[in-house]
């Protein structure tokens, strides 16, 4: 007869403390939205945070930017213009643009408030980068998002070729007219020899149909 060894694992109560901090991590959590790639500033950092964001066109941008509440004065979010002018375009809660598409939201958990910023619709303009600037009393910090708005050209490309029956496969020459997309459309091409005239043919890859 095999015996089997019972082992008693005695469970300690959490304190309320973690209890807590669990529940407002889990009501964060379900808060933010998925595109939502937190900024984390903090007082005193040696260089710049960043963080990156990949979007498609005509979705919604959020940006999250958190930093410590305990004396928090001021939170701009804004575009970059050049290398040192920036666009701002909220200011804590208030929205300094007339770009209806802006707004801002706010929220504080534990010792940390978190300003997210949407723009709705996104267009390939709003590919670049954003700044966040937090001050505190008698400290400050600022951090970058990258964003890369992908765009897809609605036009099908116009592909042609010199083929003809007397020239070898090695002489084609194609080429194909399209417009400029995010990422850049690629152009596939084909060469069958099942007739006695080889034909050319193209599959072309992100542009809008192949995205829809």
């Amino acid at each position: 007869m095999m015996l089997l060894k019972q082992q008693q694992v005695l469970f300690q109560p959490a304190s309320w403390r973690y209890v807590y901090f669990l529940l407002m991590s889990v009501v964060l959590l379900s808060c933010i939205p998925r595109e939502v790639t937190p900024l984390f500033l903090t007082k005193g950092s040696a260089s710049p945070a960043s963080e990156f964001i990949n979007i498609k066109e005509g979705k919604t941008l959020s940006m999250n930017c958190s930093a410590p509440s305990k004396d928090l004065y001021r939170v701009w979010l804004g575009k970059s213009i050049g290398s040192d002018d920036t666009n701002w375009l909220t200011q804590n809660s208030t929205i300094k643009t007339n770009d209806p598409r802006v707004s801002i939201a706010t929220r504080s958990f534990d010792e940390h408030s978190a300003f997210y910023m949407q723009i709705t619709d996104s267009t390939e303009s709003d590919a670049g980068r954003y700044k966040c600037h937090v001050t505190w009393g008698g400290a400050n910090s600022f951090g970058y998002i990258f964003v890369s708005v992908q765009y897809f050209p609605a036009e099908n490309p116009i592909c042609a070729t010199n083929e003809s029956d007397r020239i070898s496969t090695e002489s084609i020459a194609v080429w194909c007219d399209t417009a400029i997309g995010n990422p850049e459309v690629t152009i596939t091409w084909r060469v069958d020899h099942s007739d006695k005239k080889s034909q050319v043919s193209s599959t072309a890859q992100n542009y809008r149909r192949t995205h829809e």
